[in-house]
C-alpha cells in the first residue's frame, strides 16, 4: 500500500493510552507538532478506558445496585420479584461509556492539533515510524518525529499453563466483559487489581476465593490496612489462602480445578472459573526495538529508560506501562505530563507513586499515601504509626467498622503516610495528602477545627494519638 503521510513532527507518540495522551496533549499545549499512532480500533484512552477501569466501573455499578435490590427487605422495602441482571443492557451501557470517553479523548487530541493515525507503529528507524494495517500488515503512513515515545502500555502476562479463553479461565478485561454472572471464582494473585475484582464479584453475589503468593493481601496499604480488609471479606464469606502459588489449572466440562502449593501442603480449587490478576508484561514486542539497540527487560518486556526516560536510542523516549508494566493510568498520565514537561526543557520532578493518593473501589473502601509503617520504620528509625478506629458514622461511634492510620517521623513531626479503609478512607487520607502537600506536621492537626466533622475530628483524634505515641518514642 502506498503511504499516505510522509509528514515531519516535533514529536510522534506510539500509543493512545493515557501516558501517550498525556505527552501528547502536553507537548501540543507548548506549540509543537504531534502526531499519535493507535492500534485500538475504538479510538483512545488505552486499557484504562477500554478494558478495566471503566469498564470496571460500569460493572460495579451495576453489582452495587442489584445487591442493594435484594437487600432491600433490611430497610423495610419489598421488592416483589427477585432482581435478575440484563446481560445484555449492561453491554450496551459498558460500550456507550467506553465510547464516549474515547470520543472525549479524540476530541481532546482534535482539538489540540494532535495527528492521530489508526494502526500498529513500527519503528523503522530511531526518527521514523511506520504505522501499518493491523489486520493486513500493509504500510499506511511513515511519520519522522524530532523525538519519538513509546508508549504502549501493558497488558496481563498469565503463566503458560494459564491460557484465558474467555469463559472460565479469565483475565481481568475478560471478567469485566462477561454476559453472564459467575457462580464461583478463584482469582490468582493479590494486590489493589485482585481486591477491586474480588469485591466486584462477591458484590454480585459470586463465590470467590483468592490465593496470592504474599504474606498479606494488599501490602501495598500496609498491613493493618490489609488485614482489616482480609477479615472484611472473610466477614462476607470469601475464602483467602496466603503464601499460596498456582502451579496448574484444568477446565473440563464448565469446572475449573486449580491446584494451590501453600506453605506446606498443596489443595485443589473447583470453580466455575480462574481469573489471573497476577503480573503485567509491557507491550513491546514487534515495535523493532532490538535492531536500535533498545533494550527490555527479560522477564516483564519493560523497556530500559535514563532517569528521563531516554533509552539507548538517543531521541527514542519510553514512559507510562511499557516502562513500567505495573503503573497505574493515573501514575502513566501524570508520568507522560512530567515526560513532556522534560521535552520542553522543564526539570519537573518525576511523579513517583508514593506522593499519589491510592483508592480502592473495594467494600470496603481502602486508601493510602505515602509510606506504609515498614516502609516509613526501613527509611526513618524515628518514624512511629498512629491507628485509630475510622467510624462510618459520627453519630455512632461505638460501632466504627474501620481504620485510620497516620505515620510520621517523631524527630520532626513530618507525615510519611497515611493509610485508612472504610466509608471515609479516600476523604481520610486526602486529607493528609493535602497536609503534606503544604508541609504541615502532624502535630499541627491535633488542633483542627472540626469544620467538616466527617473528617476533621477523625483527623485531629488520629493525629492527638500520633502525638502521644511520639512522645513516648523520643
Amino acid at each position: 500500500m502506498t503511504t499516505t503521510d510522509n509528514h515531519f513532527y516535533d514529536l510522534v507518540v506510539v500509543g493512545g493510552g493515557q501516558a501517550g495522551c498525556a505527552v501528547a496533549l502536553t507537548a501540543a499545549a507548548t506549540g509543537r507538532t504531534v502526531a499519535v499512532v493507535e492500534s485500538r480500533p475504538g479510538g483512545p484512552g488505552g486499557a484504562s478506558v477500554h478494558e478495566t477501569d471503566l469498564p470496571a466501573a460500569v460493572c460495579r455499578e451495576t453489582a452495587a445496585l442489584l445487591r442493594a435490590i435484594r437487600h432491600a427487605g433490611e430497610c423495610a422495602v419489598v421488592v416483589p420479584d427477585q432482581p435478575e441482571p440484563d446481560f445484555a443492557g449492561l453491554a450496551r451501557r459498558r460500550m456507550a461509556r467506553v465510547a464516549a470517553a474515547a470520543a472525549d479523548m479524540g476530541r481532546r487530541l482534535e482539538a489540540a492539533c494532535v495527528k492521530v493515525f489508526n494502526g500498529r507503529g513500527y519503528l523503522a528507524a530511531a526518527d521514523t515510524v511506520m504505522v501499518l494495517d493491523c489486520e493486513t500488515g500493509d504500510d499506511i503512513a511513515s511519520l519522522r518525529g524530532r523525538t519519538v515515545v513509546i508508549a504502549t502500555g501493558s497488558s496481563p502476562a498469565p503463566p503458560v499453563w494459564f491460557q484465558p479463553d474467555g469463559r472460565h479461565l479469565l483475565t481481568l478485561p475478560q471478567v469485566y466483559a462477561l454476559r453472564r454472572w459467575l457462580k464461583s471464582a478463584l482469582i490468582i494473585g493479590g494486590g489493589p487489581d485482585a481486591c477491586e475484582v474480588a469485591s466486584f464479584l462477591a458484590l454480585s453475589g459470586t463465590s470467590v476465593n483468592i490465593g496470592f503468593p504474599q504474606a498479606v493481601l494488599l501490602p501495598q496499604a500496609g498491613d493493618d490496612m490489609s488485614r482489616h480488609l482480609a477479615t472484611a471479606f472473610q466477614r462476607e464469606g470469601l475464602s483467602l489462602a496466603a503464601s499460596a502459588t498456582a502451579t496448574g489449572c484444568e477446565a473440563v466440562d464448565g469446572v475449573c480445578t486449580t491446584t494451590l502449593s501453600l506453605a506446606d501442603s498443596e489443595e485443589l480449587i473447583r470453580t466455575e472459573a480462574v481469573i489471573w490478576a497476577g503480573p503485567k508484561r509491557a507491550v513491546t514486542d514487534n515495535l523493532g526495538l532490538r535492531k536500535l539497540g533498545i533494550a527490555t527487560d527479560d522477564a516483564s518486556g519493560a523497556i530500559e529508560t535514563d532517569a528521563c526516560g531516554r533509552t539507548a536510542a538517543p531521541t527514542v523516549y519510553a514512559v507510562g506501562a511499557c516502562a513500567d508494566p505495573e503503573c497505574t493510568a493515573l501514575e502513566a498520565r501524570l508520568r507522560g505530563e512530567w515526560l513532556a514537561a522534560n521535552l520542553a526543557g522543564e526539570r519537573a520532578p518525576f511523579p513517583t507513586p508514593r506522593n499519589l493518593i491510592r483508592a480502592l473501589a473495594t467494600e470496603p473502601p481502602v486508601a493510602w499515601v505515602g509510606l506504609t509503617p515498614a516502609e516509613a520504620q526501613a527509611a526513618c528509625p524515628g518514624a512511629v504509626t498512629a491507628c485509630i478506629p475510622l467510624p462510618d458514622n459520627l453519630n455512632q461511634p461505638a460501632s466504627a467498622s474501620g481504620l485510620a492510620a497516620i505515620v510520621g517521623d517523631a524527630a520532626t513531626g513530618e507525615i510519611l503516610g497515611a493509610q485508612a479503609i472504610g466509608a471515609q478512607a479516600a476523604a481520610f487520607v486526602s486529607a493528609l495528602s493535602i497536609a503534606r502537600q503544604f508541609e504541615y506536621g502532624v502535630a499541627d492537626l491535633a488542633g483542627l477545627i472540626p469544620a467538616d466533622p466527617a473528617i476533621s475530628i477523625p483527623l485531629a483524634s488520629t493525629a492527638r494519638a500520633w502525638v502521644t505515641a511520639a512522645s513516648g518514642h523520643r
